[in-house]
């Protein structure tokens, strides 16, 4: 299994400007350096939540076996839990807020290798054309139709998350945690 940051926003969710605001510096002389401590601060904040603050594109890929095991009858009986915890759980997207899907999940005989901010990041495959997406919980959950993969295939999975394309969209109690 893997999570690739494909793409992801220039602007960061506090400001310079802000960041000297609020701590009271007057001088540019450590511009650099608290820039890049807002850097790391939103890194912290979005492993510490598992929510991209700005609007992010990420690949998850996961193999097929194990796509099938953890959508094992998910797409039928829609996400019902049978007496195994595994059953149904369907496939965890592990970024947080959940924007929506990049076209279909693909299946694909080979890894791809994505490329960060990079024009295309074309996936070589089949689009999966019966799964089921449930956003209702805390993070988006795949299922898929049994039978749609072999012991060789791989799932490939492109979604966007984040809050939105603006600091603004951040919520405060996140913009705060960074500062």
């Amino acid at each position: 299994m893997g999570l690739s940051l494909l793409k992801t926003c220039e602007e960061l969710p506090v400001s310079l400007v802000e960041a000297k605001v609020f701590l009271r510096i007057d001088t540019d002389e450590e511009d650099m350096l608290l820039q890049n401590l807002i850097e790391t601060s939103v890194q912290a904040v979005e492993a510490y939540t598992s929510c991209a603050l700005l609007t992010q594109t990420w690949r998850f890929t996961t193999t097929g076996a194990h796509a099938q095991r953890l959508s094992d009858q998910g797409y039928i009986h829609e996400g019902l839990r049978s007496s195994s915890s595994q059953r149904c759980s369907g496939i965890e997207l592990p970024k947080m807020p959940f924007k929506g899907l990049i076209g279909s999940p693909m299946i694909c005989r080979e890894l791809p290798i994505p490329e960060v901010d990079a024009e295309e990041n074309e996936v070589d495959g089949t689009a999966v054309q019966r799964y089921r997406l449930d956003t209702s919980s805390r993070t988006a959950r795949l299922h898929v139709q049994d039978g749609m993969f072999d012991e060789k295939s791989y799932l490939v999975v492109d979604f966007i998350v984040g809050y939105g394309d603006t600091p603004e969209y951040v919520p405060a109690p996140l913009r705060q945690g960074v500062l």
